[in-house]
């Protein structure tokens, strides 16, 4: 279960970093997730968790095909920040990988044999990339 814990921690810090990152630190433009559609965990969050009024402009950006890209993004991310969803994620990111460490320190082996483990799993944590 390490695998699956790590794996979810770096999905969500990946979605996560879609919306939120530093383009130059990140390496690519971000909310890209945004404008294709993608269901991450940002959005399906954002899906369940809003009111009326913002599920209509969630739904409308969703739908539409005719749009200026910076406008989306900005109008999906407020909805995001309104709804909280980066603590929330940033939560879920901490649950996971404290699960991964959790399996690794259950293994009856020596911490040198768990090292590259433990380091890819802070690597994947504190990433900003």
């Amino acid at each position: 279960t390490f695998g699956i814990n790590i794996g979810m921690a770096f999905q969500l810090k990946d979605d996560l970093l879609d919306v939120y990152g530093d383009t130059k630190t990140f390496g690519k433009n971000i909310g890209g997730d945004i404008l294709c559609n993608k269901k991450t965990y940002l959005l399906i969050k954002a899906l369940k968790n809003s009111n009326e009024v913002q599920k209509k402009e969630l739904e409308k950006w969703l739908s539409s095909t005719d749009y200026d890209p910076e406008e989306k993004i900005a109008a999906v991310k407020t909805i995001y920040d309104e709804l909280k969803l980066k603590a929330i994620c940033e939560t879920f990111i901490e649950k996971y990988y404290l699960a991964a460490l959790d399996c690794l320190s259950s293994i009856h082996a020596a911490n040198e044999r768990k090292k590259e483990l433990i380091s890819l799993a802070e690597n994947l944590m504190y990433r900003e990339k």
